[in-house]
C-alpha cells in the first residue's frame, strides 16, 4: 500500500513539473517581441528554382548560411520556431527558399516570415493581409534593442517565478516561506 501512495505522489509530481514546463513555453511566446515594427516594400531579384521536386538556392545570397541563425529565430518568434527549425531543417529550408521565390524577397525577410508563420500562423496570415492592403511589410528579421531588453526583463521576471514554483511544489514548501 505504502508504494502505491508513492507512485501516486511521483507520478502526481511529474505530471506538476510537465505542466509547468508546457506553460512556460507557452508564455515565453508571450513576450517575445512584437513584429509591429514596418517598413517600406522592397524588392529583391533572388529566385530560387523548383528542380526536381524541390526548391534549390541559385546564388550563396539564398543559402541557409546568408540568412540568420537559430539563436537569432529563437530570440525573436519563441520556442516553437526555434524547435521547428532545428528539427525539421530540410522541411523548413524549402519553405524559406519557397518564400523566396514566390515573393521575390531576400533571405532575412523570408526566414522572418515563415518563423512569424510558425510562431502563430492566424496572426501571421491577418498581418500579412493587412500589410498588402496598407502596401507596406511588417518587419519580422529585425530586432530593435528596446525590444530585447524588455524580452530579457520579462523572460527574468518569468522564468524565476516559474522556477520558484517548480522549487516549491517539488519540495512540498510553500510559494513565499522563503520571505519568512
Amino acid at each position: 500500500m505504502k508504494s502505491i501512495v508513492s507512485n501516486i505522489v511521483t507520478c502526481r509530481n511529474m505530471m506538476r513539473s510537465l505542466l509547468l514546463l508546457s506553460l512556460l513555453l507557452n508564455t515565453t511566446q508571450a513576450f517575445s517581441p512584437s513584429s509591429q515594427g514596418r517598413t517600406a516594400a522592397t524588392t529583391q531579384s533572388m529566385a530560387p528554382r523548383f528542380v526536381g521536386g524541390e526548391w534549390v538556392a541559385n546564388s550563396p545570397d539564398e543559402r541557409p548560411e546568408a540568412g540568420y541563425g537559430p539563436g537569432k529565430t529563437l530570440l525573436m518568434h519563441g520556442p516553437k520556431p526555434f524547435f521547428s527549425r532545428i528539427f525539421q531543417e530540410r522541411d523548413y529550408e524549402q519553405a524559406v527558399l519557397k518564400f523566396m521565390a514566390q515573393d521575390g524577397v531576400s533571405r532575412n525577410e523570408a526566414q522572418g516570415n515563415m518563423d512569424a508563420y510558425l510562431r502563430n500562423p492566424n496572426d501571421w496570415a491577418y498581418q500579412r493581409f493587412e500589410s498588402q492592403r496598407k502596401g507596406v511589410k511588417v518587419n519580422y528579421w529585425d530586432i530593435k534593442p528596446k525590444e530585447l531588453g524588455l524580452v530579457f526583463v520579462w523572460s527574468t521576471v518569468v522564468l524565476s517565478v516559474v522556477g520558484r514554483g517548480a522549487y516549491a511544489i517539488s519540495e512540498g514548501v510553500g510559494f513565499y516561506d522563503f520571505l519568512k
